[in-house]
């Protein structure tokens, strides 16, 4: 039987009878001249969110089943300048209204396609700046269970593009993998702020990696294959990016590489883009337990050549957390790692 959930009345109950504060965090992402975006978030980990946590009852009309659901209330809200503080809490509220509901149709339809066994596993709510869009764009995603990761974690910080084969009309399925990943790379330090150069083409990486001596002039309109180095010389030259390359013999040591990974993302938090054999990826962060050694990495695949669905990237595992066995044991490994300009 389809269950029923209530969430939104219970929302509107709580939120229009609280007499205290109970923000989590308030932040502002200023966005044009005339206009701030303003977002909200209640963190579940505190005191005042587990007092006013807000519980979701899936109902079934054959057997009853309640489950207790804690809700992370995170949403963006677009105000003018010269709104008033008054007016501020009912944009607000009204915004909060609107991400219950994104909230309740995501967990309705999960529902609906995955039985519920055991615990619910709770979806993530993820902001986007779509540029072709000229504004932020909410989306409330199931991502893969995190029961596995049981140490430390570290990723990248801020914003990237995701790169991949066959994107700009562009066919370099088989030998760009490595490009994409320095695309990757590269978007990552445009976002952050740290330049204002464009993410280079192939054209362009292949230019520059004749201009600076490491090819000769055949190189350019080829389908030559790079590596980790050519990387860090394209990031250099361009960026003005200096890079970090750790050298693996083989696959297997990758398992020794947690607490240089860890170090390099809360450092300096960039995407690392690793080379092996013939393929090239990118590393968004590690899951490194010290006791155990258990280390698991959250990997960004440029190899994906569909479109640009995110439910199909994560949920086919185009990005998603792999252990040490994804690693070719006979290979070896090239890893760059970009870091952060010093006088930033």
């Amino acid at each position: 039987m389809k269950p029923r959930i209530k969430i939104l009345d219970l929302l509107v109950q709580r939120l229009k009878t609280l007499q205290e504060p109970c923000f989590g965090k308030l932040y502002g992402i200023f966005a044009k001249d005339t206009h701030f975006i303003l977002g909200l978030q209640l963190d579940n980990e505190s005191d005042v969110s587990s007092r006013y946590s807000l519980p979701a009852e899936v109902d079934f009309c054959e057997r009853m089943a309640v489950l207790n659901i804690p809700i992370k209330i995170d949403f963006l809200a677009t105000i003018s300048r010269g709104t008033t503080l008054s007016r501020i809490y009912d944009i607000l509220l009204e915004c909060a209204i609107k991400n219950i509901k994104l909230y309740e149709s995501v967990v309705q339809y999960y529902i609906k396609k995955n039985p519920i066994e055991g615990n619910l596993q709770l979806p993530n709510t993820q902001h986007f700046f779509a540029k072709d869009c000229g504004h932020f764009v909410t989306r409330i995603v199931f991502v893969e269970s995190a029961e596995d990761l049981t140490g430390k974690l570290a990723l990248v910080k801020g914003n990237y593009e995701y790169y991949h084969y066959c994107q700009n009309r562009l066919d370099d399925n088989g030998w760009g993998c490595a490009y994409r990943s320095l695309q990757t790379l590269a978007s990552w330090y445009k976002l952050q702020g740290y330049t204002d150069q464009e993410v280079p083409t192939f054209k362009e990486i292949q230019k520059c990696l004749v201009d600076v001596g490491d090819k000769p002039r055949s190189f350019i309109d080829s389908r030559q294959w790079i590596g980790s180095t050519e990387v860090s010389y394209v990031l250099n030259s361009l960026l003005g990016i200096t890079s970090k390359i750790l050298y693996v013999s083989t696959g297997e040591d990758m398992a020794t590489k947690g607490p240089e990974l860890v170090s390099h993302f809360e450092t300096h938090g960039s995407p690392v883009m690793i080379g092996g054999g013939v393929l090239a990826h990118t590393i968004l962060g590690v899951d490194y337990n010290q006791q155990t050694g258990n280390l698991k990495f959250l990997i960004l695949d440029p190899h994906y050549t569909g479109g640009e669905d995110l439910n199909i990237i994560q949920g086919k595992g185009w990005c998603g957390w792999k252990g040490v066995e994804f690693w070719n044991k006979t290979a070896y490994y090239n890893m760059c790692l970009p870091l952060v300009p010093r006088e930033v």
